[in-house]
């Protein structure tokens, strides 16, 4: 139970910290959203198609690289 509590409470935060970042560049959403549509609209939501959204994926890696959880450097 601890462990999932933990993993919920660092994906939440993760994505909020996303949210952030995208509202600060909001010139990233629509790339963004093209490649969502593209990308789900091929194949939908199997793993292999998830692994090709190379920008959504560079979003959050950019943001966890910015803002690692542990830092408390959270806005």
């Amino acid at each position: 139970m601890v462990l999932a509590a933990g993993s919920i409470h660092t994906s939440s935060d993760t994505i909020t910290q996303v949210m952030f970042d995208l509202a600060e560049h909001p010139k990233i959403f629509e790339p963004l959203r093209q490649e969502i549509i593209s990308v789900l609209s091929t194949g939908g939501w199997k793993k292999t198609n998830l692994n090709k959204l190379i920008l959504l994926d560079s979003c959050i890696r950019e943001t966890q690289r910015l803002k690692p959880f542990l830092t408390g450097e959270h806005k």
